[in-house]
């Protein structure tokens, strides 16, 4: 509200000539825009340019529509894909995971194994710290292959005894035979 004795500001006046004018350039633009808009719509439903193609043409839209079909069932096959994937690693994951338990179970044996000999326990402790057992068990690998040799020499003289000596003869000459007729033997015949 204005009071009493009180300046309003104005502004300039709007001439309707102006406006009429402003409307006229409007309009102008307008009808430019829409005969444009009419050419492209003529084109389009003559089956010209690119759009009007896409929708005149039934080859070209099936082409779109198969590249569609293509594109969602090489998606589903990159999940269905990606899902076996997870659950291969999820099962290597579990693999690994049993694997190493096993070889800490392993390792641990071992260390024990190697804790107890290196004690001097066992066998082989005691063959590798014991010089007492080491000697014994040298000597008795010296008595067994002297007492081997004995035993080649007793059979060889066993051989030649007259009381004997046939028997040899006759289990050489099967032995022979025997070989002879081995299919897997590769030698020429018996040895006389």
């Amino acid at each position: 509200l204005a009071t009493e004795g009180q300046r309003l500001a104005s502004g300039e006046p709007v001439e309707m000539d102006d406006i009429v004018a402003s409307f006229q350039v409007s309009a102008k633009h307008t009808e430019v825009v829409t005969q444009q808009l009419a050419e492209v719509m003529l084109k389009v439903n003559s089956g010209r340019g690119t759009l009007g193609r896409l929708i005149h043409d039934t080859v070209i839209a099936e082409d779109i529509n198969q590249t569609i079909v293509n594109f969602k069932n090489s998606s589903n096959g990159l999940e269905s894909t990606i899902a076996d994937a997870k659950q291969d690693i999820s099962a290597i994951m579990a693999s690994f995971q049993v694997t190493a338990g096993n070889a800490e179970v392993s390792t641990q044996q071992l260390e024990d194994i190697m804790v107890s000999i290196n004690n001097g326990n066992g066998i082989l402790g005691q063959m590798i710290y014991d010089t007492a057992s080491a000697k014994n068990l040298e000597q008795t690998f010296l008595h067994l292959k002297n007492s081997s040799e004995g035993l080649d020499e007793n059979m060889e003289a066993l051989k030649h005894n007259i009381l004997l000596r046939r028997y040899f003869k006759n289990k050489a000459k099967e032995d022979a035979k025997k070989q002879a007729n081995d299919p897997g033997n590769d030698t020429l015949g018996p040895v006389k």
